[in-house]
Parts: structure tokens; C-alpha cells; sequence
């Protein structure tokens, strides 16, 4: 079956499996040189694609190429990489990479749901429909993966360029992408060399991609208290559950169905946090065996499902990219897979992770780790219509912007000084047991406010907003086109990532024509049995009926609002040297993000 298998394949290598040698046999070299050169180069490949792709090279390449060739036109250089691509793959077919059948499968399951993503979203009406074209384009190069790794390759232009998914919760399929598209860009071409008979490194590179993810995680977490078991120990999960419904995740329940799931939550916690932390910890071991990883991969997946029920934080993305990998793993020769496991590829993995990922190299996963604490601070948008009924503007009508206002956007209307990050989050223990201590007391919290807290309030980013609602609401009165998708298919847009949807009052969507906004800063403080209301403060309103609407703005990034919060918090909510700029310069994923939507 390997012989039939490899045969199809044009390599060297190939050519002496489908004859029954092993091209790793001595009288060339040992096969661990080759496994080295093999990883050498998919590292340095890694990095080209992600020159090329990420970080925009391919895009000025080709636009630098246009206008050489005497055009000014914008979509010249999207056009050269299209016919690029379209012309090899007539050339270049997946027989021609290392159990290519396998390894098509597993490019669609990534690309198919970034795609998906992609392609649903809502328009933005302040800036209208930007990418129609580009839409239509991804749809048909996603589809045509089936016949060409080209196609692999232009999806992936297409997803970091034109719509700039590098954003937190697509950064795994993200990179996994990059790797394959390293990967079949070295493995498709004929070398006249025994490089890349199988895919075992690929197989290898792929899953320290998601190890790395998990294991930086844990990292974080074993360095917030004075122990590294700290966060298992003294972190309160159901914290985190009580914040989310106040952030307006599960309002479609009553407090007292909620309530009880914190309380569940409270009762099992402790095993919650050490079960979480050792996933994490542990995931190097996924190295030692496909099973391990298959296991891990699986284990991940149940994990991602449980924080979202209990915090409606839905990275479905990584789950589909850990049950794509398991399945790779699963469907992948037995031989080729046993490969790239074991005690050295243990020993080689960490020491990939520690000279990459865990440096910020390469690629920077986000070390996501703090404490959850009961007390939330957030601005929410208040709807008046002509009728004088009044809604809530809840994130998910604010798509493409859903993560934007899911999170802490509106904070620089905020006119005190605040001490939590999204859903109650902190990162100093002194600072974490000073708001338990405090309690819902308004008097002790004022204290505490006083001695951690950061005034984010900013003009210029206040009225920079206000322009954009302004505008906003005037192009929905106009009757511009919000969604993609028909009104009887909007059931097949992809999810969101910050499912809070719900809320005191009804959603607003539109159903009437809006007469104000505002903003209204709320703190809520969960006692141990409710919710409580210790502030409601109207920040800002907005008369949406006299004035012209201004001219067209665009909204903030995810990334310029954390990296402004960030200036202001570090060294007082947050220290930072242990984890060098992390942080602060955020994930590459957070990078394309907000080069997109600068666009």
C-alpha cells in the first residue's frame, strides 16, 4: 500500500520507496540528517510564508510589480498572485506532496471554516462593502483546494490580506495554514534530492503549533501567583461564570437558573483548574504518540465546549483545528505518523517551543493567563427609537466589530479609573484578594480604586466613536445593506467569538429608526449569591436626529484599544517582565488584525 502510495510522488525519495529501498539508508545518510534538513527548512519556509503572507510581502510584491508595469490600479496586485496561482496549478497537484490525499483533507478542514468566517460577516455600513469581489474570490479558490496545493496558497493570501483574519481566535487555523502552505510549497517541488519522502516533519511542525498554544498557557498561568500551582489554588472559576452573565452571556436564563450553575461551578472548581492547567502543562507529552496527541487534540476540543458554556467565550475555530489534526493523525499511513513521535521528537519539540514560540518567535501565541474575580466594570449601548422605546445595542449586531464590542470597547468614555480587564480579569494577586476583601462595598472599592486603578477616559478616541455611531445609524436609516447573507439564510453565518447577546433590555436590530445613543458605564459585584448593581452611569449621549452625519470613519481595532489599555495598566495592573513583551506587542495574530482593517 506505501509502495502504490509513494509512488505517485516525484521525489527521489518517493521513487526509492515505490522500489522497496529506504532512501534513508546509510550509503546516502542517516535519517536523522535528513529529519534535521527537513525541519531546518520547514522553519525557514514557515517564516518566508509568513513574510509573504502575514506581515503583507506577497501584497507589496505584487503591488510594487503593478506599478512597475505602469498601473495605479488597487486590485492589480490581488489580480497577479490570482493568475500566479491559477497558473501552476494546472502543474502542481496534490499527488505531487507526501500523502497528499491526507493532507488536501486536512487544508480544507482548516480553510473551509476560515472561509465560512469570512465570508458571513456583516458588512460594515459605515464603510460599505469593500470586498465583494474578494468574497466571491475566496469562495472559489477554497472550492478549488480539491484540485491544486495553489489553491492552498491563494486562499491563505487571501484570508491574511483581503480580510485580515489573524484576529485571537483564528490564529491556529491561521498558522496551521501557514505550516502547510510552507510545507507543500517545499515538499511539491522535484529537489533531485531525498528530501520530504513522507510527511512526518510536517506532521511533527504542525502539532508544536498546537502544543505551543496550550503549553504557553500554561506558562502564564504557573507565573501569576507566588507558587506555581497558585492559579489551581487560589484562582475562583465560578467568578469568571457570575462575571460572564453580568457581561451578558446566558441572560436568555433567569439569575436564578444561572445561579446555579456558579454554584455547581464553585463545587467542582478546584479539580476544574487543575484538570485545565494540567492539559496545558502537559501538552508536550502530545510529541511521545499520534494516540497521546490524538488524545490531547480531543481533550482540548471537550475543554474549549466547557469554557464556553460557563463564560460564552466560543473559540469554535480551535476546536475545529484540533479535531482536523486529530483526524490528519488518524487517517495518515501508520508508519509515516509513528515517525514524527517519540522520546527524541519530546526532546527536539521542547526545544523547538523554547527557541520559538515561547520567545515570541515565529509565531507568538498569546499567553492567555489570570485570575477571574467578581466584580466587572462596562460600558453598554443604550438604543432610544422614535416610537421612545428603548434597546440594548448588543456585539453581535455590531459585526464585523462582534469582538470589538464584546470586549471592552467604549472604556475611554469611562470617567473614572478602572481596576478589571473583559469579564472581571486581573493579573496581581495583591490586586485580585483586594476586590474580594473589599467586597460590594462601594467605600472599600473606592480604596482599591484609588490604589490600582487607571483612568482610560480619551477625547479624541470618545469622539472618534461618537462620529462612528453617528454615521453608523445614518446609514441604517438610508437602508444600507448590513447583511450578506438573505434574511431567511442568516442561520449559516458562522458564530461569533463573544457571545454576549443578551441583556436587561430587548436587542435593538434595527426594527425602528434610532433618536439617541448612550453609552452607560455599569460596575456590578457578585456577593456570593447575586449580582449586584453598585453603578449606572450615563457617560455619553448621542441626539441621532438633528445634525448631518459626518464623514466615514472607521472603527478601532481589538488591537489598538488592548494596546492602548496596556500603555496605561503596565506596571500598575499588570507587571510584565517575566513575560517580556508579550503582552504588550500582543500575538501576530492581533497584528494582521488590525494592518486589515487599517486597509
Amino acid at each position: 500500500m506505501l509502495g502504490s502510495l509513494f509512488s505517485q510522488f516525484p521525489s527521489a525519495a518517493a521513487a526509492d520507496r515505490a522500489r522497496g529501498r529506504d532512501p534513508f539508508e546509510p550509503k546516502i545518510m542517516p535519517r536523522v540528517v535528513f529529519d534535521a534538513l527537513e525541519l531546518a527548512l520547514l522553519v525557514v519556509g514557515y517564516w518566508g510564508v509568513d513574510g509573504a503572507l502575514r506581515r503583507q510581502g506577497l501584497s507589496r510584491a505584487s503591488q510594487w510589480l503593478g506599478a512597475r508595469l505602469g498601473s495605479k490600479r488597487r486590485g492589480l496586485g490581488l489580480a497577479l498572485v490570482v493568475l500566479a496561482c491559477s497558473a501552476l496549478a494546472p502543474f502542481w497537484s496534490f499527488r505531487d506532496v507526501p500523502q497528499g490525499t491526507a493532507l488536501r483533507l486536512l487544508a480544507l478542514a482548516l480553510i473551509v471554516p476560515l472561509t465560512w468566517k469570512a465570508t458571513t460577516r456583516d458588512i460594515d455600513v459605515v464603510l460599505g462593502d469593500l470586498r465583494l469581489g474578494a468574497r466571491l474570490l475566496l469562495l472559489a479558490s477554497t472550492a478549488a483546494i480539491w484540485l491544486s496545493p495553489a489553491f492552498v496558497v491563494l486562499s491563505a493570501f487571501l484570508l491574511s490580506g483581503p480580510f485580515g483574519l489573524w484576529e485571537h481566535h483564528s490564529t491556529l487555523p491561521m498558522r496551521l495554514t501557514q505550516a502547510l502552505v510552507a510545507f507543500v510549497c517545499l515538499a511539491g517541488v522535484p529537489w533531485g534530492a531525498p528530501l520530504f519522502g513522507d510527511a512526518a516533519v510536517a506532521i511533527f511542525f504542525l502539532v508544536a503549533i498546537v502544543v505551543s498554544h496550550y503549553f504557553i498557557t500554561a506558562l502564564a498561568k504557573a507565573r501569576l501567583g507566588q507558587k506555581w500551582f497558585s492559579w489551581v489554588t487560589e484562582n475562583r472559576l465560578h467568578h469568571l461564570a457570575a462575571s460572564a452573565y453580568s457581561w451578558g452571556w446566558a441572560r436568555f436564563l433567569p439569575w436564578n437558573a444561572w445561579s446555579r450553575v456558579v454554584a455547581g461551578v464553585r463545587a467542582a472548581e478546584r479539580p476544574l483548574q487543575a484538570l485545565t492547567f494540567a492539559l496545558e502543562l502537559l501538552a508536550p507529552l502530545a510529541f511521545l504518540h499520534p494516540r497521546v496527541a490524538i488524545g490531547f487534540c480531543i481533550a482540548w476540543s471537550v475543554f474549549h465546549v466547557g469554557v464556553f458554556a460557563i463564560s460564552g467565550l466560543l473559540f469554535w475555530d480551535w476546536v475545529l483545528a484540533d479535531l482536523a489534526i486529530a483526524a490528519t493523525l488518524a487517517l495518515m499511513p501508520g508508519v509515516v505518523v509513528e515517525r514524527a513521535f517519540g522520546a527524541t521528537a519530546l526532546v527536539v519539540g521542547l526545544g523547538l517551543l523554547a527557541l520559538f514560540p515561547l520567545r515570541h518567535r515565529l509565531w507568538k501565541p498569546l499567553p492567555l493567563g489570570w485570575f477571574d474575580t467578581p466584580f466587572t466594570q462596562r460600558i453598554h449601548w443604550q438604543v432610544r427609537g422614535e416610537s421612545g422605546a428603548w434597546y440594548e445595542l448588543y456585539n453581535d449586531f455590531m459585526d464585523p466589530h462582534e469582538r470589538l464590542y464584546g470586549k471592552v470597547h467604549g472604556c475611554f468614555a469611562v470617567p473614572i479609573p478602572v481596576m478589571t480587564y473583559h469579564l472581571g480579569e486581573v493579573w496581581k494577586p495583591e490586586l485580585r484578594d483586594a476586590i474580594r476583601a473589599a467586597g460590594p462595598d462601594p467605600a472599600r472599592l473606592e480604596e482599591v480604586r484609588r490604589r490600582f486603578g487607571i483612568l482610560p477616559r480619551n477625547e479624541r478616541m470618545l469622539e472618534r466613536h461618537v462620529a462612528y455611531l453617528r454615521r453608523f445609524f445614518a446609514e441604517l436609516a438610508r437602508g444600507a445593506r448590513k447583511h450578506v447573507l438573505p434574511r431567511r439564510l442568516r442561520w449559516l453565518k458562522a458564530p461569533g467569538d463573544q457571545i454576549y447577546y443578551w441583556g436587561d433590555w430587548p436587542a435593538y436590530r434595527g426594527q425602528e429608526r434610532a433618536a439617541e445613543v448612550r453609552l452607560v458605564y455599569r460596575e456590578e459585584y457578585f456577593d456570593g449569591r447575586a449580582l449586584r448593581r453598585l453603578r449606572e452611569q450615563s457617560v455619553c449621549s448621542i441626539d441621532l436626529t438633528s445634525g448631518e452625519a459626518p464623514e466615514p470613519v472607521r472603527e478601532l481595532t481589538p488591537k489598538e484599544l488592548d494596546d492602548y489599555l496596556l500603555a496605561l495598566a503596565r506596571g500598575r495592573l499588570i507587571d510584565l517582565p517575566r513575560f517580556g513583551g508579550g503582552y504588550v506587542q500582543g500575538d501576530d495574530g492581533r497584528l494582521g488584525e488590525g494592518a486589515a482593517a487599517g486597509r
